[in-house]
């Protein structure tokens, strides 16, 4: 055996005495064995509890990684619990080093091979360590840029970041992926958990520079030609396992299909059948994700492209009648009735954004607030876990379409802004779609609640207070701009 080799060593001699209570081998073992009968999506991204290695094995190990990665990669792939691997990478500082992390993706077995996975995960390893990287560099400088005073070139340095050096760095791990024996599986199965990542909500409701979706450009930039839409449907069943259908997010890789640019058809064929199966994954995504999210936007996207996008979302609302929002009447028990209806409407919605000067986008506005008005209204059971407030998320519609009757589209909802959390947040929807502070202080105050009073009411309530930061900015300019033409002459 190498002098340098750990892979040989049993649970016990490779696990470090920093805790006083760790499972016996045999459940580690165990434990192991039945997540990687999950497949590798779940089995690489699901949660483990922190087990270190002993300082003898890492050290050996570190010492293998100065040498050659490929070795490395080998005998990280063969240490018997992820856990292990995770206190690996962490120890190389993995996120940190750029070269290395080119090195590991270079080097690292291939983690799939005749449409199977081949029990590899370093790859995957190298690719999350690259968005990792990215994120930190950004938070740290985004950080000096808040620091007190400022360091003078910050900013700037913040924008060429942003814009030009971690794009570039994305691309370039992109590069490399795609010329892996492996490359075209990895990079769709690594799009697919890029897009989940990005529908995970924030606890705040901030995100952060979405180094997500400059990564999701990065791959969609590499593969060439763009996967189909059945190539996304079998790298799903690759991740997972097909007889077993808990371990595949089929509405993930429908939203990956879109945003890999699938053909519009067949993409639409695909999100229709998941609607009338009341797939969880998708009524997960209308429970969690906001308005704007990369589900409702990529799906968007290919329903714009179709001949007839109205008439396409129309007739899945129609289709829709009997398996969800009869279901949500009758079937009691049902913990997803009428969420495939909400994803549906604001698919639509999201449609109205890209092309507000569509023929017909009026007409079609009027029907989606129709429509969100009949699944309000429509539920028969005792509480609506769909809310009233939901049809606030098209009001930034009506700004966005020609016209500038978007007041009186405000106006039917006045009774939904006694609420001073609805008012602030609808005066953050309005002022993202472009509409002005002066029109919406006046469409949206209800007596005698004014809306500075409103940011001064909601200032350190922590679920808010980016919105509020948001609109109060827009009261000062609005302020500073009055005064200005006070003391024009």
């Amino acid at each position: 055996m190498d002098t340098l080799s750990v892979t040989s060593v049993p649970i016990e001699g490779l696990l470090g005495h920093h805790f006083d209570r760790v499972p016996s081998s045999d459940v580690l073992v165990e434990e192991e064995s039945k997540a990687r009968e999950r497949g590798v999506s779940a089995y690489f991204w699901g949660h483990y509890p922190e087990l270190p290695l002993n300082e003898t094995s890492l050290v050996r190990l570190l010492l293998v990684a100065r040498r050659d990665w490929a070795d490395v990669a080998i005998q990280a792939d063969a240490l018997p619990l992820r856990a292990f691997r995770d206190w690996l990478w962490l120890s190389l500082h993995l996120d940190d080093d750029r070269e290395s992390i080119l090195a590991l993706l270079r080097a690292a077995p291939p983690v799939f091979a005749n449409d199977a996975w081949t029990g590899s995960t370093c790859a995957l390893a190298a690719l999350r360590a690259s968005v990792r990287h990215a994120e930190k560099l950004h938070d740290r400088l985004a950080q000096a840029t808040r620091a007190y005073p400022p360091a003078p070139d910050a900013e700037p340095k913040l924008k060429a970041l942003e814009e030009d050096e971690l794009p570039a760095w994305l691309r370039s791990v992109a590069d490399v992926a795609i010329g892996r024996s492996d490359g075209h599986v990895l990079l769709i199965l690594f799009a697919s958990t890029l897009v989940r990542h990005d529908l995970s909500p924030r606890w705040n409701g901030q995100r952060s520079w979405p180094a997500t979706g400059h990564a999701l450009r990065a791959i969609y930039e590499a593969l060439t030609p763009k996967p189909t839409l059945a190539e996304c449907q079998q790298v799903a069943g690759i991740g997972g396992v097909p007889s077993n259908r808990t371990t595949i997010e089929y509405a993930t890789y429908l939203i990956t299909s879109a945003v890999l640019d699938a053909d519009p058809r067949e993409v639409w064929a695909w999100y229709r059948e998941l609607l009338l199966k009341n797939d969880d994954d998708l009524c997960w995504q209308a429970k969690s994700c906001h308005r704007r999210a990369v589900c409702y936007f990529s799906l968007a996207e290919r329903l714009g492209q179709l001949p007839d996008p109205f008439g396409e979302w129309r007739s899945v609302w129609k289709a829709l009648f009997v398996t969800d929002r009869e279901r949500a009447r009758f079937a009691t028990l049902d913990q997803n009735g009428q969420y495939p209806s909400l994803h549906l409407l604001r698919v639509g919605a999201e449609l109205l954004r890209q092309a507000p000067s569509r023929s017909g986008a009026w007409k079609f506005l009027e029907e989606i607030l129709d429509c969100t008005r009949i699944l309000l209204d429509g539920y028969a059971r005792r509480f609506n876990p769909i809310k009233p407030e939901v049809i606030l998320d098209m009001l930034d519609v009506a700004v966005r379409l020609p016209g500038g009757a978007w007041r009186t589209v405000a106006g039917n909802y006045r009774a939904l802004l006694s609420s001073a959390t609805n008012r602030i947040y609808v005066a953050a929807v309005l002022l993202e779609a472009g509409a002005l502070f002066s029109e919406i202080e006046s469409a949206i105050e209800v007596a005698p609640h004014r809306l500075v009073d409103t940011i001064a009411e909601l200032r350190n309530d922590i679920t808010v207070h980016h919105l509020c930061a948001f609109v109060s900015e827009a009261a000062k300019r609005h302020e500073h701009e009055q005064s200005e033409e006070a003391s024009a002459p």
